[in-house]
């Protein structure tokens, strides 16, 4: 009895979409700390749409820091999930040279 419950359950998330195979397994989280103005940014980073993976950028520098629109205060972190694809670009306003690219893509 309890394996027929455990199939339909599984049914019924696959016939709604729900990705059960990727769920946990595949999450990955990109980490970027700032420490302070030679802080070298990566050009691209590629992630996976939905919450599969995360970026998160933590400031560890002694000012706040604006990146992609958002004040990160001293010693605080920025996490963002992804739910649609497209091609992302941020800056930083410590590294006013440098740009973040961030590509979405379907899992």
């Amino acid at each position: 009895m309890r394996r027929w419950f455990v199939f339909f359950v599984l049914v019924i998330l696959i016939g709604s979409g729900y990705d059960v195979w990727h769920y946990r397994d595949t999450q990955r989280t990109f980490r970027i700390t700032i420490t302070d103005a030679n802080t070298t940014l990566p050009t691209t980073i590629n992630l996976v749409r939905g919450q599969q993976d995360t970026l998160v950028i933590a400031n560890q520098s002694t000012q706040p820091v604006t990146v992609a629109g958002s004040v990160i205060a001293p010693h605080q972190e920025f996490r963002q999930y992804y739910r649609s694809v497209g091609d992302f670009s941020f800056t930083c306003s410590l590294h006013g040279g440098q740009s973040l690219r961030v590509i979405v893509r379907d899992p």
